[in-house]
């Protein structure tokens, strides 16, 4: 496939219409360069209420060294009573109780590779690559299993960090740790600082061109201009402004919530969660412990909203935390 940049993202975070846009032309290689809508407001919610503590979780599973490179998570099983994991080395699958945190068995789907998400649907295993290449692992663990290889337009350099499955649109969510490519694209230029996240329909295995939602450095801004409690406060008791210019916003892993539908997406870097609405509203904006999330890479929910996370080891072993999901009494 010819590799042509995509259309560049636009300032704020784009609401989930943009689907309906950009997508491939019948037996066209090229990508096609569709009109970006106008984007909503990222001002954030006051009203919201995150509902679970990063820093407590319910359960913590110490896994075996050859998890240490841990990086997606999925839920499986009928009924969902495990936990599918991967690590980006090797092509291998490891099934993990969810209860004990042990590890069930293992299956073998290809090559060692930078393997970086992962995601359950039906009998059906999906896992995709840094490079953007999608492995469609049909009847899974049966003796008729067989893969099937799907490649994208995004290059290399949009480095693929994160999976998710979107039942709704019954599509494949790809976030990407590096920025999008343009025509106009300027390394040198320090202002850019774009991460997106598109679409790959399970239908018809095209990937939609313009993104889902992206995140840039003026939504940080704007959400800490809108949010006191995330300004700092020195030795001596003063006030002081953070400096959001510096957070960092390397997406890592993304996962939809079952009840509200608001997208979580993780950054290994500068260790945040951020929330973004299905309107692609940032709602919230959570920073991370680093003791407890050395490198949060992958991002699962329950359907009682019970939220995993996995953690690469750093200077120890790969971990996943359990989180419960606190519900307001009102919702």
């Amino acid at each position: 496939m010819k590799k042509s940049p995509l259309h560049s993202v636009p300032s704020l975070i784009l609401p989930l219409l943009l689907s309906t846009f950009g997508l491939l032309l019948p037996g066209s290689t090229a990508l096609a360069q569709p009109q970006v809508p106008t984007a909503v407001s990222v001002s954030g919610s006051e009203n919201y209420h995150f509902p679970y503590r990063m820093n407590q979780p319910e359960q913590t599973f110490e896994l075996p060294e050859k998890l240490v490179e841990i990086s997606g998570l999925s839920l499986t099983g009928t009924p969902l009573d495990q936990l599918a994991v991967i690590q980006d080395e090797q092509g291998i699958v490891f099934f993990i109780d969810k209860d004990s945190g042990e590890v069930l068995r293992e299956l073998s789907f290809g090559k060692d590779g930078d393997y970086e998400g992962i995601e359950v649907v039906g009998e059906d295993v999906y896992i995709v690559k840094s490079s953007s290449k999608i492995y469609h692992i049909k009847k899974f663990g049966h003796a008729e299993q067989s893969v099937v290889k799907y490649s994208t337009p995004l290059t290399k350099e949009y480095d693929v960090e994160g999976l998710a499955y979107d039942r709704r649109q019954h599509a494949l969510l790809l976030a990407c740790k590096g920025e999008p490519q343009t025509d106009n694209s300027d390394p040198s230029d320090q202002k850019r600082f774009t991460r997106a996240v598109y679409r790959f329909p399970l239908q018809t295995h095209q990937l939609d061109t313009v993104p889902v939602m992206a995140i840039n450095r003026e939504d940080i801004l704007e959400y800490f201009k809108n949010h006191p409690p995330l300004l700092k406060v020195d030795k001596d008791g003063e006030i002081k402004e953070s400096n959001p210019e510096k957070l960092k916003c390397y997406p890592s892993a993304i996962a939809i919530h079952p009840h509200t539908g608001n997208y979580y997406v993780s950054s290994s870097k500068g260790k945040v969660l951020f929330v973004v609405s299905p309107r692609g509203q940032l709602l919230h904006l959570e920073k991370l412990d680093k003791r407890i999330h050395p490198q949060p890479e992958g991002l699962a929910f329950e359907e009682d909203g019970t939220l995993y996370v996995s953690n690469e080891g750093r200077d120890g072993p790969g971990r996943i935390y359990r989180f419960a999901y606190q519900k307001l009494k009102n919702q």
